[in-house]
């Protein structure tokens, strides 16, 4: 039998229906064996070659935890955690009396098969697959919902097959129609190339919810976000470069290990593809990094492998180096001349080419305060080490070195702030200003435009009148004026591909892609 080692956590989590407060929705385990929740006893078993262990914290002294979503990370504090499930291994829960509308929701299994005793509903997926009424197969990066169909008194999972990997996999089990307060857990998007994040969440945010593997915007990470960071802060004043639009938003920070987030970008034709990864960037301790031979990168593109590292190689106390590189090996990464001193505030644009990704041709490349113009200069340092060809780029990561040591090689403290990803030069030094681009307000006032990416024409919902309007292309040139109504057509099929703002007279701007 081919063994499948898993490493997940089960968390055991259902609702009655009679209206009961999200403080009251979680089971709790007693041991590795049994528990109840809100007053209703469950046992728990699973195979016998596999050792339980709570996760998070021990047995004695565990709270009920709060509501997965309004205190989340409570669900991780009274779960169990199980390693090495293989293939054909099962784990069964038996309530002391039925619970309805108990809906799954799964998270990263990764290329497994599961099979249920009981038939479920797929309500919400991203690559997951119900190949029948019991049986569910996941992909990379599954996650997703399902509700099973009739009341559960015991419920049976088995292992059918899955990846070899001992990465963290996630379950957990709630009654969402009876809670009345909340929305499903959220599954992340992938999101359409050129991207742009200002970190415009409250500060003191985590941007990975403790406990889960999602957070702020479309951030995901590839375990339980158990670090106190990444987390929002402030925003410095930055001096941004001549031609780049002033920050908006917050910033983010992180230090040593953590939960690594990244987010998920349109998959990257391997064979002829150029990323571009552009930020405001600060160092402002190295007390984590002591020893100047560890040198963590913190910034890569992801599919197969990591590709595109951008690295942080310290000098003193007070001065480092920035490093770019095509693999993660530090020996192998190029160093920048120059030193740059703590706190001193740098704009970074860092790119990967994978050129045909049959000969090993591959370019890194890293600018360090370039000139800000459509036109891409000479870069600061280049990478051309020889790596074996990959099979696809999918994610954009904040990386996070925990290191061997207690002092030597974490990270080092960072701020990152106005981060954009995209195929092309021009789209990642945009000399435009955000526009006063308001999701908040689209969203509250019902303002929408669609198609979003379009190739013929765009409408505006939720218009009260004829507005005056402007479109804007990423460098901030006009490119097409006039008036519009409630739904009405505006032609965007001359406009070359791109990313574009329209602006409304009432200063409100929506993005769209014209694809």
């Amino acid at each position: 039998m081919r063994k499948i080692y898993k490493n997940f956590l089960v968390a055991i989590i259902a609702i009655a229906t009679t209206g009961l407060s999200h403080a009251q929705a979680w089971g709790n385990f007693a041991n590795t064996t049994s528990g109840s929740l809100d007053g209703v006893a469950f046992t728990f078993s699973i195979s016998e070659e596999v050792t339980p262990s709570k996760s998070g914290t021990n047995f004695e002294g565990a709270d009920e935890g709060n509501a997965f979503y309004s205190a989340p990370g409570s669900w991780y504090s009274s779960a169990i955690k199980i390693k090495n499930l293989q293939e054909d291994h099962t784990f069964t829960i038996t309530f002391e009396s039925p619970i309805e509308n108990l809906n799954f929701y799964v998270k990263d299994f990764r290329g497994s098969t599961l099979k249920f005793d009981q038939e479920f509903t797929l309500l919400s997926n991203t690559s997951l697959t119900a190949i029948d009424a019991t049986t569910l197969s996941t992909n990379l990066p599954s996650s997703g919902i399902i509700q099973f169909n009739d009341p559960i008194t015991t419920l049976t999972m088995t292992v059918i097959s899955g990846s070899t990997s001992t990465s963290s996999r996630y379950i957990a089990f709630s009654n969402l129609e009876t809670t009345g307060e909340t929305d499903p857990p959220k599954t992340p998007e992938t999101v359409e190339l050129p991207y742009y994040e200002a970190f415009d969440y409250a500060v003191g945010d985590r941007l990975i919810t403790e406990g889960t593997v999602s957070g702020l915007g479309e951030w995901q990470a590839g375990a339980d976000g158990a670090s106190t960071d990444p987390a929002i802060i402030t925003s410095p004043t930055w001096a941004t470069p001549t031609g780049l639009p002033a920050a908006t938003g917050e910033a983010l920070t992180f230090t040593g290990g953590g939960d690594n987030p990244y987010i998920s970008i349109t998959s990257q034709d391997v064979a002829s593809t150029t990323l571009y990864t552009s930020l405001m960037f600060k160092v402002t301790s190295q007390a984590l990094t002591t020893d100047a031979a560890t040198n963590p990168f913190f910034l890569a593109y992801f599919g197969t492998t990591w590709v595109g590292t951008v690295f942080i190689q310290r000098v003193s106390d007070t001065e480092f180096q920035l490093g770019i590189g095509e693999s993660t090996s530090r020996d192998n990464a190029v160093y920048t001349t120059d030193t740059y001193n703590v706190n001193d505030e740098l704009f970074l644009v860092s790119s990967y080419t994978t050129g045909n990704n049959v000969t090993a041709d591959a370019v890194a490349k890293l600018w360090v305060n370039p000139v800000v113009s459509a036109t891409e200069p000479v870069a600061t340092i280049t990478s051309t080490e020889a790596i074996a060809p990959i099979a696809d780029i999918n994610r954009v990561y904040f990386v996070q070195a925990g290191g061997t040591d207690a002092v030597v090689d974490k990270t080092p403290t960072v701020i990152i702030d106005e981060l954009r990803v995209a195929n092309t030069w021009a789209d990642v030094v945009s000399t435009i200003a955000t526009l006063g681009v308001n999701d908040e307000y689209t969203k509250t006032n019902k303002l929408k435009l669609f198609p979003n990416p379009s190739s013929d024409f765009i409408q505006v919902s939720g218009l009260t009148a004829t507005a005056n309007y402007s479109i804007y292309n990423i460098l901030g040139a006009e490119v097409r004026s006039g008036s519009v109504s409630e739904n009405n057509k505006i032609e965007v099929a001359n406009l070359i591909n791109g990313l574009y703002f329209l602006k409304l007279e009432s200063g409100n701007t929506i993005k769209f892609v014209k694809k």
